[in-house]
């Protein structure tokens, strides 16, 4: 089974960037698309357009911005309901920009040996690199779009009286567009293509194709969506004889033609065979009705809910969804898996008040096949007097839904054991292989941990006392009793940490005593952030404390990390964020250890 250890994306377009001019601030918020509130996880391409284009935000990196660590910065006793709507915030974010959609036959999606960035520098140049090596300099400021499988990148320059396409593999550029058009509508995910629009109409290019040709030039056209292989288009067109009703079209083999009245489009497969979208009911215009469509002229449409309010995730084939309703009660998350040859036995089951999204600890997964025999982690409720409450869920081989735990953590590599921090701050191991989900306490009062390639646990308590808990042996290791930030590299299964009173930025590895980290002979003095960290191929960078400028740096095999640049303003492409929505939430199995683990001193390897 694979499962995702947190919250950051398995999805390498949930690209995040920041700033220096932004560095003294934390912030806890995250952009995301919203259409008319309606959330369109599969519709979250930017506007691009020079006069109006949404930004990035624009955070100081904060790899472990947890609600366990904002605890200890804002006082342990108090739970605001604004943090708990920001965490519902991110967690529709990264639903929103990370969704992957592939044909693979049930097969897991893996992501491709390549690693994106962009960053700019005093002069206000803006570099893409790719693999380490810096593909193009732009005089331009440029926004980067990772092909979900890493395969490629979009990369779209911002020019005074347009944007400009193009697209970027591991060895060079490609320009798209020659001149500077209106705007970018959608791209696709996993083979190039772009749907964009310029002043004589839209168009589509794909790498197979080139440019494709025109689309339409009538002006009314909305909601536009593109299949993962580029081969499928998909919007909406108004009924010129009625200003209210609107066709759902599809586009393929440079024909269009007019499946739908009235149905919005939210998500279309890799293939474009299946189209999600919704409608309305005749007598209530307020609730969404959700239905699967074939993409074929004849096609026809399948109920799923008639409350319907946005999907989270989509497997490889497009035929399983996990979305949520919008209902009386709240908002409520549930499974469909569509048969078309059982369309009748086709219902959706319930897995729980909130929304949810699945998780995978492999790092080279980046969609499911099939979510039978997967995990969820989501939020289950927002309340003035509750705050949030995140929860871990299991989905088995028959798509029966059991509760895991009512926290969100980290899984041990092996799929063993689970971690999560209780709403009392205990780090608590819940034993995964135990159909009770046993449930034990490692230590109290932690704002933070990392879980090791051999499963074993480095937690830091709100006393700044940083330790190693090994498995196999059931003792704890100290480590540093200054310990201000931690973050681990998966891949090398290195801890970095910073200290309170110190600037420089230690490391240890499986228990090891502490080091004074260098890349590249330059000593870290910030607490590193990592593009892809459970890849060889990954980025890394921190602020210098002295300059306040990001330095850059590039690894070929997790362990050598070699310079990029050494004054970067910006950097986007950092997508290894980890947004960790356990915010201390409560745990039905709870349960002290009746002694403490011994701690030691030295190294415990």
């Amino acid at each position: 089974m694979f499962f995702k250890n947190n919250f950051q994306p398995a999805y390498a377009t949930a690209n995040a960037s920041f700033s220096r001019s932004e560095r003294s601030a934390r912030s806890e918020s995250v952009m995301f698309s919203a259409d008319n509130e309606e959330f369109n996880a599969f519709d979250s391409t930017p506007n691009y357009n020079s006069s109006n284009a949404q930004k990035r935000p624009q955070q100081r990196p904060q790899q472990k911005a947890s609600g366990a660590q904002a605890s200890r910065k804002n006082n342990n006793s108090t739970k605001s309901i604004i943090i708990a709507v920001a965490a519902i915030a991110v967690l529709i974010a990264i639903i929103a920009i990370g969704v992957v959609i592939v044909s693979s036959m049930n097969k897991d999606i893996k992501f491709k040996d390549n690693s994106f960035v962009t960053y700019s520098d005093e002069d206000g140049n803006y570099s893409v690199v790719a693999n380490g090596k810096v593909l193009q300099t732009f005089g331009n400021e440029i926004e980067l779009i990772v092909a979900d499988d890493r395969s490629f990148a979009y990369v779209i320059e911002d020019e005074i009286d347009g944007v400009r396409i193009h697209i970027a593999t591991n060895k060079d550029i490609v320009a798209v567009t020659s001149s500077p058009v209106t705007d970018v509508l959608a791209t696709a995910s996993l083979k190039p293509g772009v749907i964009y629009e310029d002043e004589d109409g839209v168009y589509l290019y794909t790498s197979k194709n080139g440019d494709e040709g025109r689309i339409t030039r009538d002006s009314g056209y909305s909601n536009w969506l593109i299949s993962a292989d580029a081969s499928t288009v998909v919007y909406t067109a108004p009924i010129e004889s009625n200003a209210v009703e609107f066709y759902l079209c599809v586009y393929k083999d440079n024909s269009e033609y007019k499946q739908t009245k009235n149905l919005t489009p939210v998500a279309v497969s890799a293939d474009g065979s299946l189209i999600y979208g919704y409608g309305y009911t005749s007598n209530d215009i307020t609730s969404r009705v959700l239905y699967v469509i074939n993409s074929d002229e004849d096609g026809r449409k399948v109920f799923v809910d008639d409350n319907f309010g946005g999907i989270t995730a989509m497997n490889a084939e497009g035929n399983e969804i996990i979305y949520y309703t919008n209902e009386t009660k709240g908002i409520t998350s549930y499974i469909y898996a569509f048969n078309e040859k059982k369309i009748d036995e086709a219902a959706p089951s319930s897995i729980t008040r909130g929304i949810y999204a699945p998780v995978s600890v492999d790092p080279e997964i980046a969609i499911f096949g099939t979510f039978a025999d997967c995990y969820l982690e989501g939020v289950s409720d927002v309340s003035l007097t509750s705050g949030i409450t995140s929860s871990t869920y299991y989905i088995d081989k028959n798509f029966s839904i059991k509760k895991v735990a009512s926290a969100t953590g980290k899984f041990s590599p092996d799929g063993d054991y689970l971690y999560y921090i209780s709403e009392g701050g205990a780090l608590m191991q819940l034993d995964l292989s135990d159909d009770n989900y046993n449930t034990e306490k490692i230590a109290e009062d932690i704002v933070d941990f990392e879980v090791t390639q051999k499963g074993n646990v480095y937690h830091l308590s709100d006393g700044n006392r940083l330790r190693f808990y090994k498995l196999s042996s059931d003792k704890t290791t100290r480590i540093s009793d200054d310990a201000e930030e931690i973050v681990m590299y998966d891949c090398g299964n290195v801890l970095y940490f910073t200290e309170t009173e110190n600037v420089n930025v230690f490391s240890s590895k499986e228990g090891s005593s502490a080091e004074t980290v260098k890349f590249d002979s330059t000593s870290v003095t910030g607490i590193p952030v990592f593009s892809n960290a459970g890849s060889d191929k990954t980025y890394v960078a921190f602020e210098d404390t002295d300059s306040g400028d990001w330095k850059l740096f590039y690894t070929s095999n997790g362990s050598k990390f070699k310079m990029v640049d050494n004054s970067c303003v910006e950097i986007d492409g950092m997508s290894d964020f980890d947004w960790d929505l356990n915010l201390g939430g409560s745990n039905d199995n709870d349960s002290d250890k009746d002694e403490d683990t011994a701690e030691t001193t030295g190294t415990n390897n």
